[in-house]
């Protein structure tokens, strides 16, 4: 783009030069068109006047044809320089008119660059955003998940002081990961098509059997099964465990399981609390 706008430049800068001297010798060759002008009427006149003597009519009339072919070609080099110069400067235009084109269409070709490698830059971040998260969230199922099912299961065979405090330790680091983890992870927007609803949304999709949903759709999907759940189940307790499940289903797709997660966390220690303490 940029040679292209170089070369069109060059060409203007000629048509300039050849236009400056167009306007340079124009006034020379109208200078002298106006004196062959002037020769011609004079010997127009002459030839007018003595005409009708036959020894200076022949000689008379030769002068005045000579003067009216110099004028006709001193005539027609003014009308040569005239058109050459609407020529050039109808050249100029066009010439004009395609530099500014092409600065416009390098321009917009900049600008779409500049948004791409924006656009990339952001990518960019974002995969090594989640890159981490991912390896966040696999050491905390393989470490800190894991320590906290150990401490359960401790808690449940022996209720002794020390795993009480090991298990209210494991809690605590377990409930400051997720937090950290939500914080961290689960505001990151990015741009994808609901596969339920066909949108193009800006946010965190959620994972499903269809594809990747807006959290709307989720919410839709989530409130139909539990519906159905509810419709299905005809005891009283069938129902009320259906509606427990479906209801821990939402809290947890909604935040991520953590207010669930809790839940049990604080029923269990206060079991064990409970149990220690009779005993």
């Amino acid at each position: 783009m940029n040679r292209q706008i170089q070369h069109l430049q060059q060409q203007k800068q000629t048509i300039d030069q050849q236009l400056d001297r167009y306007e340079h010798d124009l006034p020379l060759i109208q200078q002298y068109a106006h004196h062959r002008q002037v020769k011609r009427s004079k010997r127009q006149k002459q030839y007018n006047s003595f005409y009708w003597i036959p020894l200076l009519s022949a000689r008379f009339k030769l002068k005045y044809m000579r003067a009216r072919d110099k004028f006709a070609k001193a005539e027609h080099h003014v009308a040569q320089i005239r058109q050459a110069m609407e020529t050039c400067q109808r050249s100029n235009r066009r010439i004009s008119q395609s530099i500014c084109h092409s600065r416009e269409q390098h321009d917009q070709t900049k600008n779409h660059r500049n948004r791409i490698e924006k656009q990339l830059k952001h990518l960019e971040g974002t995969m090594t955003m989640l890159n981490e998260g991912r390896q966040f969230w696999y050491d905390f199922e393989k470490y800190q998940a894991r320590t906290l099912m150990e401490a359960i299961h401790c808690l449940i065979q022996e209720h002794d002081e020390q795993w009480i405090t090991a298990f209210k330790m494991a809690c605590f680091e377990y409930d400051e990961c997720i937090q950290h983890g939500e914080e961290r992870w689960f505001t990151i927007q990015v741009e994808f098509d609901c596969a339920l609803c066909n949108n193009v949304r800006w946010e965190w999709p959620c994972l499903d059997v269809h594809g990747l949903l807006c959290h709307a759709c989720q919410r839709s999907i989530i409130e139909a099964q539990s519906k159905r759940l509810s419709v299905v189940s005809t005891a009283p307790s069938k129902r009320k465990r259906i509606s427990l499940v479906s209801e821990r289903s939402m809290k947890s797709s909604s935040s991520g399981g953590r207010l669930f997660v809790k839940r049990i966390l604080k029923s269990m220690f206060g079991k064990c609390s409970y149990s220690s303490l009779v005993q």
